[in-house]
């Protein structure tokens, strides 16, 4: 039996003490375990057994893998975030939610606190840090085809074709007006709204 902290993670937001977007977890939980070989959990049995102490938004960390698995809750304070830049992701991938973020952690680690970090490989835009990325052209939204993870909320507007897909240089950012930040934890309609601006363009930037 292992004492690491389990592997894997699913960020979750509760909202007037009701988990939201449960299903969307669950998919991707069961195809982590499918992957590694072990039985899927049940987030709605686990889900059963929490609560939260008033009508705030919460952020629950579920963490798990084969050996073990535990809750944390903890009251959800977004971030604020003030500029972003572009990073190199080189070779690096992420196709799972993993507890260890240590790519992040040290992309993250040369920069300002309220600077963010929005990943490209081969010229075409992937992720931030802190999640999925939607640009709005003035008339709809793209987010990229190929995403460092597949998030939660990205799935689900994808569903509810509030989103399409694109290839998305950083070569023609100029295009777009503006652009989000998705995750589990803020709705898409409330998350800040940053002007493209906000992106500072360093002839090379990479770990």
């Amino acid at each position: 039996m292992s004492l690491s902290p389990p592997k894997f993670l699913e960020s979750i937001r509760i909202a007037n003490k009701i988990p939201d977007n449960l299903m969307y977890h669950q998919q991707r939980l069961n195809r982590t375990a499918q992957d590694f070989g072990f039985p899927a959990i049940d987030l709605n049995d686990i889900a059963s057994q929490i609560s939260v102490p008033d009508f705030e938004v919460y952020k629950w960390r579920f963490l798990y893998d084969e050996y073990s698995y535990f809750s944390d809750i903890q009251l959800y304070i977004p971030q604020i975030i003030s500029e972003f830049v572009l990073i190199n992701q080189k070779k690096f991938t992420y196709p799972y939610k993993k507890t260890n973020r240590c790519f992040f952690d040290q992309t993250k680690g040369k920069l300002t606190q309220h600077t963010e970090v929005i990943y490209y490989a081969n010229d075409y835009i992937t992720d931030s840090s802190y999640g999925n990325i939607a640009f709005f052209t003035g008339e709809e939204w793209h987010s990229p085809e190929i995403p460092l993870l597949h998030g939660c909320m990205r799935e689900k507007l994808i569903c509810e074709a509030k989103i399409v897909l694109k290839n998305i240089s950083i070569n023609n950012l100029a295009i777009y007006k503006g652009f989000k930040l998705i995750n589990a934890l803020l709705g898409f309609e409330e998350a800040p709204y940053y002007p493209i601006s906000k992106i500072n363009f360093p002839p090379e930037t990479e770990i």
